[in-house]
């Protein structure tokens, strides 16, 4: 009886949950309905009145438009749908839904799209109620004219920031493997890529293997060649531009045969053993046939030499070694003199023996909310000899690049290169990042963009944020997100580090992770965090983004391969308010640029921060500090700088330094020591912040007492939090901001912590810009440096502002032409 019994029950229980599904199902029909009601609607009105193609109104009604035909999609497709809103699972702990769980999950996606984009369309409705009606941002900007020329895009001259997504150039479905797909699925396709064409996207990617292209008789794969050429028309056709991204993969039975070894490897984007004779005649091969072919396709924007690369260092092979004890000798000349730097006892170069495996390189899950175990190199090797472990293991991969990037120019010497590298490898806040292979400094002279992959997202990032134990005797340089409403910290660090290096190069970041990535979802991220996140970015020297990732829903399956399901869930194409979002950004970023590119290059950084790589590939102090002194340095409107010791063994310190901070250095060149204390005399204020002082050269010897005498008297503070710290570097740098011609305060505050901002001339008048960082919302004031008060007028929000009050919502943005 009792088997009966919960055989009724269950059975009861189903076709309850059933009922209720279908009774959510067409309640979802109605809501879709109304949504394409009020689409239809708004496309009248803006029919009879007129619209821009990218005025707010028109991308509200197209990117609610795309959303109702993807809701269309999802409602009849729900199993596909289902499956991919389950897939995020790439990394070990992520979730692993049961069959409630993805029927719930699925239901309140669909819910947030309808209500989203019906937010939209009713917004839509309102601002065509307004007069004017249809006020374009900017004409649409013809991207096929797009030039590189003087650190930014331009067409006639203007300076323009093209955006972009990943994925989206698969939306050009190759009708032989995908037979399954109609006419009128393709010609959605492409209508739907020119119309985010004029709301902003300029750019997208397309990818090449190498390897792939090499023959047997070492020609390259004309047929290959060929459809990448189809690809590039008929992108050019829609006007758009393409990044060419290389990569390193593939056809390893016919390069073994070719250049026996040539795959050994242990690396991330390259399957190359980088050292390897063949390695380097294959790209002198494929590149000396393949680049001539395509040289001339208007469609080329930008070439990407690899996909995110690092490289273990247990990847030396013979290749490497021979390298590698051949630069040893270059750098120290004798035997002797090396065993004296490494208090080593070899007879000869030839005898050193390969890097041990991995040995700051513990197993990290980039989900990980904890500090990751950190093995301390001294354990393994002598502060010299691990020093010259990392430099060269830097420089072989920077010697690939270079011969990459040589070899592109030699057949295209106008080329546009970048290399799209983690926003954790080189100077990131963990230990495996020290190891990776990736010197940023190195890379310089070979590119003309820091190719980037940055996540400034609503949720911390632990690769780029100081995570230690809370009990930890340094915790106190723990990143606190309950102070911020998004990560932005690691973006801004990073964009300030690279534009800071020599020669000057700006940033694309062509897998832009504002929004998602794999062990991060925030599926209702909502109003402000594109705005801000953009805004941020470009002051601080970004160019160009292809945000991850846009996917489409057009077809009967629309997914190209079961991996990017796992990329669904939580996406930018799930969330219509920030997809608009993204695009009215993007074109005010447009409709502003020659603001943003006078904000983004003061004139001068009268601060900057000493890099020390000695110190950071010793230990962790170093750069945990650099990151709380950036943090509590960048909110006082004052533009930051770095400086490195290459550069100051170069060109010595550049001449608009004022205050020079130090941070936890325990290890620097007696070179470098030497301009510190001649810029001490000459007047810059040297400042050390932390526990660690100057005490060993970059060898880890001893540095005599007498010659680091000089910091004995120079201001120092020790780790404090962030606010604190803002706090007492104000003080210090109070003649600096008395200076600025706009000052921002906290209203009831002596600073501004968590509130980003900048001012500068433009065609002369006075620009500020300012973002709102702070977890809540804050009220500001502006004064000049006589202390008066500042009125403007607000020409993102159309608005005149008080300068006795501006009130600022979570993540907002001002930009304010100052009144005379």
């Amino acid at each position: 009886m009792k088997r009966y019994i919960l055989s009724f029950l269950t059975m009861f229980m189903l076709s309850v949950i059933s009922s209720c599904q279908r009774s959510e199902h067409n309640e979802f029909e109605q809501r879709l309905s109304v949504l394409n009601e009020k689409i239809n609607e708004v496309s009248i009105v803006l029919s009879e009145n007129g619209g821009g193609a990218n005025s707010d109104e028109v991308i509200n009604r197209n990117v609610a438009g795309y959303f109702a035909d993807y809701i269309r999609w999802e409602l009849d497709h729900p199993e596909l749908t289902k499956d991919a809103l389950a897939r995020n699972d790439l990394w070990p702990g992520q979730e692993k839904l049961s069959p409630e769980e993805r029927n719930q999950r699925y239901d309140q996606h669909i819910d947030r799209q309808l209500t989203d984009a019906l937010k939209l369309v009713d917004k839509a409705l309102q601002m065509t109620n307004q007069q004017p009606v249809g006020r374009a941002m900017n004409e649409p900007i013809s991207w096929n004219e797009m030039v590189f020329e003087d650190g930014y895009f331009r067409v006639e001259d203007r300076v323009v920031f093209p955006g972009g997504f990943n994925i989206v150039d698969r939306q050009l479905v190759n009708r032989d493997l995908y037979p399954e797909w109609t006419d009128s699925d393709e010609a959605e396709s492409k209508d739907f890529l020119t119309e985010m064409r004029d709301m902003g996207l300029g750019v997208v990617g397309l990818s090449i293997s190498i390897p792939q292209l090499i023959t047997k008789d070492k020609t390259i794969d004309q047929a290959v060649v060929d459809d990448k050429i189809a690809e590039l028309k008929k992108f050019e056709a829609l006007g758009v531009r393409v990044d060419m991204r290389l990569k390193w993969g593939g056809n390893e039975e016919l390069l073994e045969e070719l250049w026996p070894g040539i795959t050994k490897h242990a690396s991330n984007g390259v399957d190359l053993d980088i050292d390897h004779p063949g390695t380097f005649e294959l790209i002198s091969i494929v590149m000396s046939q393949f680049i001539p072919q395509i040289i001339d396709e208007p469609a080329i924007l930008s070439w990407d030499m690899a996909n995110e690369p690092f490289f273990d260092m247990k990847g030396w092979t013979d290749h490497g070694m021979k390298h590698f004890h051949e630069w040893l000798e270059g750098r120290h000349q004798t035997i002797e003199a090396l065993n004296h730097s490494w208090n080593t006892d070899y007879v000869s170069f030839s005898e050193i023996p390969k890097p041990k495996d991995n040995p700051t390189q513990p197993e990290y899950n980039p989900g990980q909310r904890t500090a990751p175990p950190k093995i301390i190199p001294a354990l393994d090797y002598s502060p010299g000899q691990w020093y010259d472990l990392i430099t060269f293991h830097n420089y072989r991969v920077a010697r690939f690049f270079g011969i990459v990037a040589t070899e592109i120019r030699h057949q295209s010497p106008e080329a546009i290169i970048h290399m799209k590298a983690q926003d954790n490898n080189s100077l990131g806040p963990k230990p495996f990042a020290v190891a990776d292979g990736i010197d940023r400094e190195m890379l310089t002279s070979a590119i003309n963009l820091h190719g980037v992959d940055t996540r400034p997202l609503p949720e911390t990032e632990p690769r780029m944020a100081v995570i230690m134990d809370s009990n930890a005797p340094r915790a106190v340089l723990n990143y606190d997100e309950s102070l911020y409403s998004f990560h932005w910290l690691g973006q801004s660090f990073l964009y300030d580090y690279l534009t800071s290096l020599e020669p000057n190069r700006p940033i694309v970041d062509m897998e832009y992770h504002a929004f998602s990535i794999n062990p991060i979802r925030v599926p209702d991220i909502g109003y402000g965090h594109a705005s801000a996140s953009l805004w941020l970015a470009h002051l601080h020297g970004m160019v160009a983004n292809m945000v991850w990732y846009w996917h489409q829903r057009y077809g009967p399956n629309p997914f190209p391969s079961e991996e990017l399901k796992s990329w669904f869930y939580g996406s930018i194409s799930t969330q219509p308010i920030v997809a608009a979002e993204y695009f009215q950004t993007m074109n005010r970023l447009n409709r502003f640029s020659n603001e943003i590119a006078s904000l983004a290059k003061p004139s001068a950084r009268p601060i900057r921060l000493l890099v020390s790589k000695p110190s950071y590939i010793q230990n962790q102090k170093h750069i945990e500090s650099l990151h709380r002194t950036y943090e509590a340095s960048c909110f006082h409107g004052v533009p930051l700088g770095f400086v490195t010791e290459k550069i100051l063994a170069n060109n010595g310190l550049p001449p608009d330094t004022e205050y020079l901070l130090i941070a936890d250095i325990q290890f620097l060149t007696p070179e470098s020591i030497e301009i510190l204390r001649t810029a001490k005399r000459n007047g810059v204020q040297l400042i050390q912040i932390g526990q660690q002082g100057i005490v060993d050269d970059d060898f880890g010897f001893p540095v005599d007492k007498e010659a680091i005498s000089f910091l004995e008297d120079i201001p120092k503070y020790d780790y404090a939090t962030a606010p604190d710290l803002d706090k007492q570097l104000g003080e210090i740098f109070q003649p600096l901001i008395d200076e600025l011609l706009v000052k921002v305060k906290i209203l009831n505050k002596q600073n501004a912590f968590g509130v980003m901002h900048r001012v500068t001339m433009v065609d002369g008048r006075l620009v500020l810009l300012i973002v709102n960082l702070r977890s809540t919302p804050v009220n500001i004031q502006l004064f000049n440096n006589q202390g008066d008060v500042l009125d403007g007028f607000d020409m993102l929000n159309q608005k005149p502002v008080n300068g006795e009050k501006i009130s600022m919502d979570i993540k907002e943005v001002c930009l304010i032409e100052i009144k005379n």
